[in-house]
């Protein structure tokens, strides 16, 4: 079977770490050939300290299915990247509706303004106009050797929920569209997701779909749960926009649920 995860709100407790009993459920299941998949939101950047916390994760899905990340090779397997244009769209966005704006690349983070994040590069005046420069030669890249692989807007729930629609029908048939955490508006390669990241992902090692089991608590999850059919677990502690749609199985974060449901599928 391939395990694959949420963090925030989903293998990740309330303290920011993994419950005790997590990584002796990885390693039960890995020592029964069983694969271990974070699927995040996150940027590859920050997946270190998920690494340091977790180091039994065989790969990473990072920003909601663009990249796919082999941590015992350290190489990437898949990747897929935004035009460069969309940059200048979220950018005016973010300022004209009080967002904070972040770019995820296959290599770095970017963010205006200043989130006080470790790893992140401040977008200055200077490095906007030197992106918009690379934008009007008709540069494929961000600047030097880098692909977009996501931008996002942060904010409150609120201006999320008030917004998100409105971003969904700019994008409708262009770009994958997701709200995570109800903070986050995040903009993804069009027809990419957790989910297609999973599928390919599972493609390549030779196992079925029907052996991919998920956990998730947010909007971006949404897809990974319901495709997983039987093997899909959505978080007590999911978002509303989740409950809306899909009924609650296991316990929240907080508890060792995820940690017992890999053992009890491991022992199916």
């Amino acid at each position: 079977m391939m395990f694959a995860t949420d963090v925030d709100g989903t293998i990740l407790t309330d303290s920011g770490k993994p419950h005790k009993e997590t990584n002796d459920a990885f390693d039960y299941a890995k020592s029964k050939n069983n694969i271990i998949v974070i699927a995040t939101g996150r940027a590859l950047s920050r997946t270190q300290i998920l690494l340091d916390m977790m180091p039994n994760v065989d790969y990473f899905i990072c920003n909601n299915g663009s990249l796919v990340y082999d941590v015992r090779k350290d190489e990437i397997l898949f990747l897929s990247s935004l035009d460069p244009k969309t940059y200048l769209f979220m950018m005016e966005f973010a300022k004209k509706n009080d967002f904070f704006f972040t770019i995820h690349t296959n290599k770095n983070t970017y963010s205006w303004p200043d989130r006080k994040f470790s790893n992140n590069t401040l977008i200055t005046d200077s490095l906007d106009l030197e992106i918009r420069e690379l934008i009007k030669n008709g540069s494929n890249t961000f600047l030097s050797e880098e692909e977009i692989t996501q931008i996002s807007l942060f904010g409150t729930e609120v201006n999320c929920l008030k917004y998100f629609p409105e971003i969904q029908k700019t994008f409708k048939g262009k770009q994958s569209v997701f709200l995570t955490n109800a903070v986050f508006i995040d903009i993804n390669p069009k027809d990419h997701s957790k989910w297609t990241a999973l599928k390919m992902l599972a493609d390549k090692l030779g196992i079925a779909s029907n052996n991919i089991v998920t956990f998730g608590d947010s909007g971006n999850d949404l897809e990974m749960l319901i495709k997983a059919g039987e093997y899909g677990f959505p978080m007590k502690n999911s978002t509303n926009d989740l409950k809306k749609v899909l009924k609650t199985k296991i316990g929240d974060n907080n508890s060792n649920a995820i940690a017992n449901k890999i053992r009890e599928l491991t022992d199916k």
